[in-house]
């Protein structure tokens, strides 16, 4: 099967896409960087043939990242370069991403980077996530989880939410100890990581707490003290105490 670098400066991000492109065939290789991700095109065994970047990661990004990529396979006497597909938790599939061929909205189903990919026609391709039932506690998508069901089994699904959970608690900790010291900048940095990871896992609540975070930061809302700590905690909990339920479901 053809392998993918994933290329994204949050490591839950890429835990959960790796998981999910492995279990669809993928080999994957991964970077937290632009810069990582050149070193990974330089020295790979083969070029990868698909590169999924996100978009909104501090360092090399963006078109100028896409142009560094694509030069390196040249580098490397390729005749056709990886495919370039950007990603984002951002809806902004309707404008042009520069230098990509494609663009996904997180959350989005792994198959559709297959899909991307085997279509290959040199035109833009846009793939979007379609309308998601929350589940009645208003915790989890139930769409993506049901998706998330069917490429893993029961304790890889377990495993992935664990990993998920056990980084938003960090993360909370971290934007309170930021929010504490009035590091905007680095609270609004975590809370853009935390939406990120939170969709990919269809933490719906949990991600637009962390959205609205991310875009008020602390001086919008003159907090000295971050106010909405209970919010997130509880958000949280909520997720854990609906796991109990899906995953004996199907264990």
């Amino acid at each position: 099967m053809a392998t993918v670098l994933l290329v994204d400066d949050d490591a839950t991000t890429r835990e959960v896409l790796s998981v999910l492109l492995a279990a669809e065939g993928w080999g994957v290789l991964q970077a937290e960087d632009g810069a990582a991700a050149l070193v990974v095109m330089a020295t790979a065994e083969r070029v990868p043939q698909v590169v999924l970047c996100d978009l909104q990661m501090p360092g090399l990004r963006g078109s100028a990242l896409a142009a560094a990529l694509r030069q390196a396979a040249v580098d490397r006497n390729e005749r056709r370069g990886p495919m370039l597909i950007a990603m984002t938790a951002t809806a902004m599939a309707d404008r042009p991403v520069r230098g990509f061929d494609a663009l996904l909205v997180k959350p989005f189903e792994a198959r559709a980077v297959g899909a991307i990919w085997q279509r290959r026609t040199g035109e833009r391709a846009a793939v979007t996530d379609g309308p998601h039932t929350v589940s009645p506690a208003g915790a989890i998508d139930q769409d993506v989880f049901d998706k998330l069901k069917q490429s893993l089994n029961a304790s890889q699904l377990r495993g992935l939410y664990d990993v998920a959970l056990n980084d938003a608690d960090q993360r909370i900790a971290r934007m309170d100890a930021f929010a504490t010291t009035g590091d905007e900048k680095s609270f609004q940095a975590e809370a853009h990581a935390l939406k990120g990871g939170c969709g990919m896992v269809g933490a719906v609540k949990l991600k637009r707490l962390a959205a609205r975070a991310e875009l008020k930061g602390l001086r919008r809302e003159g907090l000295t003290a971050w106010s909405r700590l209970p919010d997130f905690t509880a958000a949280v909990g909520a997720i854990r105490h609906m796991l109990k339920t899906l995953l004996s479901d199907i264990e």
